[in-house]
């Protein structure tokens, strides 16, 4: 009997985390590749989970356990009507809902409308499996019915081996139809599976009449009612991991690595720290996990305030190792605090209804109310303000023993009366709380002047100053931290005044940071070099243009990526003066270097889904904007805020571009529904007969080219590719940086014979045998990565 429950909840855990990515990948190419769609689809999950843990808790309060597996199994039947996973008809067509509502609104509605007539039935079932599957086991009369929690460390094993499969297993060798179609057949046996588990609760312990045969409880034990103090506490530690999953995520993507597939570690952090945290094996006490954290959260935040970016495999280990002891910690401590069985579909509810808060502060709330990844730190310090107050390796956290709360009270309150206490004013006491905090505050302001005032450097001199400046930052704050390691609200305060500085104060002589925003794709920052002569835009780690403002000549002068002699620059070279140079159309915009080639009479058209970055580029709101080559350009440039895909899909004419630039990959992830088959065959329909199709294909983690020559061959097109030589050192003065660019023609006629001559830099690239196809229907990232 264990071994079925323990497949069935192992199989509906693995069947979650298999439909999330799926789901996202089917609208992916319906709804272009803007962040909204994970954070609504992120969203829509985190909501039906909620809704699937309030179902169980539900079903145990109001109805008896015979009519519980009856109702399920009908539910469990309904939810299979939708099946096979598919888009519906309506997926094609939103013009109805937004014509009605305003654009933002409509499109998270209809999103959400989509998944729910997609997914929302089975993944809703699925949903309810772990809290209901455990608490009828803990009606059968099992050895192990008294404590049935160890079953989430088989749900939560079962979601690691769904999200390692689907890219692993599903995605390279399954396109979204056939995914569909397997995830049905794993209902179908899941289904199966519940309706059997259902059937022996039945027999072995809920009895003809659907009432309780074996009762879980021992016969002294009063029925008890859970405090508000204790739920929200609950509450609380269920929210602060999943907040600090998605902010680690998002610092590291943002501040160090965009490397692909990343978030799939702290994911899978997340997720084993469950399987510990609920595992009765587990030795670890609270105590010393909190210890851990009081040391590597302020060294976490300390490799920040210096401004480190290497080694990169030691601070990526920081971060996750962090985050891991943290989310351990708050997990084994819900473990700790568990209640009897009788409350479990309740305890459940609550940790879901945690999870959703922190989805919705981080995907919601932090990117509207913050221009950095703020709510990383207040994560972190949330995590040490609910630490045990003695966090030593001989302090607090041991396991206690499963809902005693009236044996703990009673305890306390004999300790309290057997020792005598004076009770102090609240004003007193919330002084001291703050003497260190305010004293730390103190400090940094202090530090941060002295750094900011070079005529009182000099007095001690600058290497000196320079030698002395990190110390003061960081050596100083953590000594003060010491003296509060165990008191977690004075330490968490503290903690959050460090964090400020390294958030607030930029550790680089090099570069100054002169402007940040942030917006659902990440957080902007714009730099001034060489005492203002220089600008760069940067989103995380990846470059998107800079500006050389030294004199007239240089500062129309494209640079980076986009440099006159590079790959890009030869091929507007080669077709100066042609009627297909007359109207480009370019796909992504950063600091609009691209427009610094056009010539009166000129007409391009940028597509940026980032309005941000549009911002930026055509310096709304600012009297003269951070970059001019928009401003300065010589022909008529209009700026179309929309996917690239679909931008062009819906504002273009068939055949009116005589040249698309795609430089939507020069970061270090993809937007594959851009690289995709049906989305090569629009942007074909949209060029000139003799039209050129450009793609920047430089990146860190992939190698691209044979994807674009694969889909080149499939289409009847020639392709070339070119890849700057070794940049002389005048060059790199000037601000050029390596690129690699393709070149898709119709025919080889239309390709410039000035690129592909002898001594030309642009030779053919003819996609090989074992060159993967994308379709909207299939694309696998892991195929094309760079491992060297």
């Amino acid at each position: 009997m264990l071994i079925l429950y323990l497949l069935a909840i192992f199989l509906s855990a693995a069947l979650l985390f298999l439909v999330q990515p799926m789901a996202a990948k089917l609208v992916l190419p319906l709804l272009g590749g803007t962040p909204a769609v994970w954070t609504t689809c992120m969203l829509f999950f985190q909501v039906l989970l909620l809704a699937g843990y309030l179902y169980g808790h539900l079903t145990d309060k109001y109805l008896k356990p015979r009519l519980q597996v009856i109702v399920h199994v009908l539910v469990m039947l309904a939810a299979a009507a939708s099946l096979p996973i598919a888009l519906p008809a309506a997926a094609q067509d939103a013009s109805g809902i937004i014509g009605r509502l305003p654009v933002q609104i409509a499109f998270s509605v209809w999103l959400l409308a989509i998944l729910g007539m997609t997914v929302g039935a089975p993944f809703f079932v699925v949903s309810t499996t772990g809290p209901l599957l455990q608490r009828w086991f803990s009606r059968t009369g099992h050895s192990h019915a008294k404590d049935p929690y160890f079953l989430y460390s088989a749900s939560n094993a079962g979601s690691m081996i769904g999200l390692a499969a689907y890219p692993l297993s599903f995605e390279p060798f399954l396109g979204v139809r056939a995914q569909g179609w397997t995830w049905s057949i794993g209902y179908g046996v899941f289904a199966l599976l519940a309706a059997l588990c259902g059937v022996m609760a039945i027999r072995r312990g809920l009895g003809m009449q659907g009432g309780p045969l074996i009762e879980v409880k021992p016969a002294d034990e009063p029925a008890t009612v859970l405090p508000w103090r204790r739920k929200l506490r609950w509450l609380a530690l269920a929210t602060v991991p999943s907040s600090l999953m998605l902010g680690v995520t998002l610092q590291v993507s943002t501040d160090l690595a965009s490397m692909p597939l990343l978030w799939i570690v702290p994911l899978g952090l997340y997720l084993l720290t469950f399987i510990l945290a609920f595992s009765p094996r587990m030795r670890i006490s609270t105590g010393s996990l909190g210890f851990a954290l009081v040391l590597l959260a302020p060294a976490t935040i300390a490799t920040m305030m210096l401004g480190l970016k290497g080694p990169l495999g030691v601070l990526l280990a920081l971060h996750f190792v962090t985050f891991f002891i943290a989310a351990l910690m708050c997990h084994r401590l819900l473990a700790d605090e568990r209640p009897a069985p009788e409350h479990l579909t309740t305890f459940y509810l609550i940790m879901a209804a945690g999870g959703v808060l922190g989805g919705i502060f981080n995907s919601l709330v932090a990117p509207v109310a913050f221009n950095n990844v703020y709510e990383y730190p207040i994560a972190l310090a949330g995590a040490l303000l609910l630490r045990p107050a003695t966090s030593l390796f001989l302090g607090k956290g041991k396991p206690k023993a499963v809902d005693a709360p009236a044996a703990e009270t009673s305890a306390q309150s004999a300790a309290e009366s057997a020792t005598p206490s004076v009770q102090l004013p609240w004003m007193t006491i919330a002084v001291r709380r703050a003497i260190l905090p305010l004293a730390m505050l103190a400090i940094m302001v202090a530090v941060g002047v002295f750094c900011a005032r070079r005529d009182w450097q000099r007095q001690i001199g600058l290497e000196l100053a320079w030698a002395l400046e990190p110390w003061l930052r960081v050596a100083l704050p953590l000594l003060i931290m010491v003296f509060a390691i165990r008191r977690p609200i004075q330490f968490a305060c503290c903690f959050m005044v460090l964090s400020a500085s390294a958030y607030f104060v930029d550790p680089s002589s090099f570069s100054k940071l002169i402007y940040q925003e942030r917006s659902f794709f990440g957080v902007l920052r714009i730099t001034e070099q060489f005492n203002g002569a220089w600008r760069t835009l940067s989103h995380g780690t990846t470059n998107h243009g800079s500006q050389n403002f030294t004199s007239e000549e240089v500062r129309r002068a494209p640079m980076t990526y986009y440099y006159p002699t590079g790959p890009l620059g030869r091929v507007f070279a080669a077709i100066e003066g042609e009627p297909r140079d007359k109207s480009i159309a370019v796909v992504g915009l950063g600091t609009g270097s691209v427009a610094a080639y056009a010539n009166p009479g000129d007409r391009y058209t940028f597509y940026e889904i980032d309005s941000a970055v549009v911002n930026i580029a055509t310096g709304k709101g600012r009297s003269q904007p951070y970059f001019t080559y928009l401003k300065e350009c010589l022909g008529d440039v209009q700026v179309i805020l929309a996917d690239g895909r679909l931008g062009i899909q819906s504002h273009a004419q068939d055949g009116e571009y005589g040249v698309i630039v795609l430089d939507a990959f020069s970061s270090d992830a993809i937007p594959v529904h851009l690289m995709t088959k049906e989305a090569f065959e629009l942007y074909l329909r949209k060029l000139m007969p003799d039209g050129l199709l450009l793609v920047h294909v430089s990146n860190r983690h992939f190698e691209l080219a044979p994807v674009v020559a694969r889909l080149a061959k499939e289409l009847g097109c020639v392709s070339h590719v070119s890849q700057d030589p070794r940049l002389s050192d005048e060059e790199k003065e000037r601000g050029k940086q390596p690129s690699r660019w393709m070149v898709i023609a119709r025919n080889a006629r239309a390709v410039p014979a000035a690129l592909t001559e002898r001594d030309g830099h642009y030779p053919e690239i003819v996609a090989g045998a074992r060159a993967p196809l994308w379709t909207d229907d299939y694309s696998n990232v892991l195929e094309v990565m760079k491992f060297d």
